[in-house]
């Protein structure tokens, strides 16, 4: 039995994206998209009928390999005294231990896929033998559905991946990006036995629909026993006691409730499940309003003994909130997010002053009221110590916070500096650039902060040169600020750049292209940056692009030649996301990209007006690389 029919499969290339999940050893998102890939996918899970029949007996290959190996060794001794024996059986034993090198076990075999992206196991690897398409099975599969198509089509795809007979190992499955799902769907994942190892769930379900029979499917099966892992948006506060008082619910370690109805009834359910307090170490509430009685409730409860994440982001939360938190002597919080209006300096003074909350490494304050008193609790405190994460976006930070930030010890461990809309301008921006405090930074974001020339403080500073991740969109850059970054002596390891909405022009984009220092990027975003196409041709040509896989050069008034060249060039072949949309690429460019750029997973070509619009010219571009312009396809239809 085929994976799926012929009409299906293209719901399927549009809409799914797997990657291998097996713990970290490798994740690799692919996308089944070209033509070709379709009879490869199908095949593979068609009872591995694609498998050579001579591929598929090892012992006929063994036997064989003996049987050349003693034709061999015959002819060599043929009439040789009797001493040789012994020489020819040593040869023999050793011609034999080479054709065994050639028999792979199982779980070695299993260690190999597990180092690889899905497409490649599917294209190659379990057509080997029905050895490879057996272990080919087994590897753990994620599953993120990315279009918001009909609920129809989803439920239709999941049909066929759990019904047929060859089963992948489905570990992870995340339907938010999708759509807003029907209980008929919930009950299909929840009823089936191909979810036996779903460890990661995330949904978001349609609330008009009557959920409550599909929430107690899902609670009640003995196919989410394993789960680890669950997000949900949109349900109720019944569905979430129904969640909650479930015992298949005993493995979670994260739980994430967002947009949903809470009330007092649901926080005292997952207070009280035993099953859910002796794993459960993240808990987040977002675009959920939760009372300070519910923070005290669950905090005062077993399950803060092995809570290490809590995340509540709101419109507002009370300062007995947050006194509930750092009062809390059972918690052993070491991440907290409290994204949130209503915190101001008594609520950061609670925090700062807690001796429950000395090993937090992770420290969420975006949208915080007051930002300089807080900062200077927190930069005061005798227990915050640890942290190697402080976010503080979305706040009008005046010069005496940043003093605070870059003098105190406290944050000296910093590894994360996050400060995206904070009005800095040049002279915070020195203030951090300049600070030995600073030294152990590997990721800065200080997007939309006016720092104009401040690049320059940070490219000229021995202490930034930790930086792994630097990301400085709408900050008013222009090209002499540029070519500081490209010539920094201090800036050699970055591999993630954000410079989109800076005027750095086409002379900033050569500097860029022609530097040593972008040897390492893997994240380029130039977008709205009028680099223009002698400068995007420089890119294209340039071998300390090679290992980029994501690359943004949207709104550069880029032209056909300067989009063929992309797309031939030797460098940019690992590429899995591009973004060229709003240029000026006509469909000699478009063609060039969809048909030589074949690693992609992601490509946007919206809003080029050259690229003519006839069906049938758009239609030619989407079948050429159909998951890769999935994104481009919606927003031409939307028109």
């Amino acid at each position: 039995m085929p994976l799926c029919n012929d009409a299906l499969f293209a719901d399927i290339m549009e809409v799914v994206t797997f990657h291998v999940d097996d713990n970290n050893i490798r994740n690799n998102n692919i996308d089944v998209s070209e033509p070709n890939e379709k009879l490869i996918y199908e095949q593979c899970f068609n009872n591995g009928n694609m498998v050579p029949e001579e591929s598929n007996n090892s012992c006929k290959r063994k036997l064989d390999v003996e049987s050349e190996v003693d034709n061999f060794i015959e002819q060599s001794y043929d009439d040789e005294p009797m001493e040789a024996a012994c020489k020819k059986k040593k040869l023999h034993q050793r011609c034999l231990n080479v054709s065994r090198i050639y028999e792979l076990g199982d779980d070695m075999i299993y260690q190999i896929l597990s180092f690889l992206d899905y497409l490649t196991i599917l294209k190659n690897c379990m057509r080997v033998s029905k050895q490879w398409f057996s272990n080919g099975l087994r590897v753990p599969i994620s599953i993120k559905f990315m279009n918001k198509l009909c609920n129809k089509s989803i439920h239709s795809v999941l049909q066929q991946l759990t019904s047929n007979q060859n089963k992948i190992n489905i570990t992870g499955l995340d339907l938010l990006p999708a759509v807003k799902i029907k209980p008929k769907t919930l009950e299909l994942i929840a009823n089936s036995d191909a979810m036996n190892n779903l460890r990661r769930l995330n949904f978001n379900l349609n609330p008009g629909c009557s959920p409550h029979e599909s929430i107690v499917s899902l609670a009640t099966s003995k196919y989410m026993s394993n789960l680890t892992e669950l997000q949900v948006e949109n349900i109720t506060a019944f569905g979430i006691q129904i969640l909650a008082s479930s015992a298949n619910m005993n493995q979670l370690k994260k739980l994430a409730f967002i947009g949903c109805g809470v009330d007092r009834r649901a926080i005292k359910t997952i207070r009280d499940n035993k099953w859910i307090n002796n794993n459960l170490t993240s808990l987040t509430f977002s675009e959920t309003e939760v009372e300070s009685e519910d923070i005290e409730l669950l905090l005062s409860s077993e399950l803060a003994k092995n809570l290490k994440q809590l995340v509540i982001e709101c419109l507002t939360i009370s300062e007995n909130g947050i006194k509930a938190i750092a009062e809390s002597s059972s918690c052993n919080l070491t991440d907290l997010g409290l994204s949130c209006s209503d915190i101001g300096q008594k609520e950061i003074r609670l925090i700062a002053t807690s001796p429950n909350l000395r090993n937090l490494t992770r420290l969420d304050l975006t949208c915080c009221n007051e930002p300089e008193s807080g900062v200077k609790y927190l930069a005061e405190s005798p227990y915050l110590k640890n942290l190697r994460t402080l976010m503080i976006n979305d706040t009008s930070i005046k010069v005496d916070g940043i003093i605070s930030i870059t003098t105190s010890q406290n944050f000296s461990n910093l590894t994360e500096l996050h400060m995206d809309m904070c009005d800095l301008l040049k002279k915070g921006v020195q203030f951090i650039a300049n600070s030995s405090i600073m030294r152990n930074l590997k990721i800065l974001r200080l997007n939309n902060n006016l720092v104009s020339d401040g690049l320059i403080s940070i490219s000229h500073s021995e202490y930034m040169s930790n930086l792994r991740e630097l990301e400085l969109s709408a900050n008013d850059i222009e090209t002499p600020a540029i070519i500081t970054l490209c010539t920094s002596k201090f800036l050699k390891n970055l591999t993630r750049l954000d410079l989109s909405y800076n005027n750095i022009g086409s002379e900033g984009g050569i500097a860029i292209a022609n530097s040593e220092n972008m040897k390492s990027l893997r994240f380029l975003n130039l977008e709205h940056c009028e680099i223009g196409s002698f400068a995007t041709i420089a890119l294209a040509n340039c071998a300390y692009m090679a290992r980029l896989t994501h690359l943004n050069l949207a709104h550069n008034e880029i032209e056909n030649e300067a989009a063929i060249a992309v797309s031939n060039s030797p460098y940019l072949q690992d590429l899995t996301f591009l973004n060229v949309e709003r240029n000026r690429i006509g469909f000699k460019g478009a063609i060039a990209i969809v048909e030589n750029l074949r690693n992609l997973t992601d490509l946007c070509l919206w809003d080029n007006k050259m690229i003519p619009t006839d069906d049938d010219v758009r239609e030619y571009l989407y079948s050429k690389l159909p998951q890769a312009l999935k994104k481009w396809k919606k927003a031409e239809d939307k028109q």
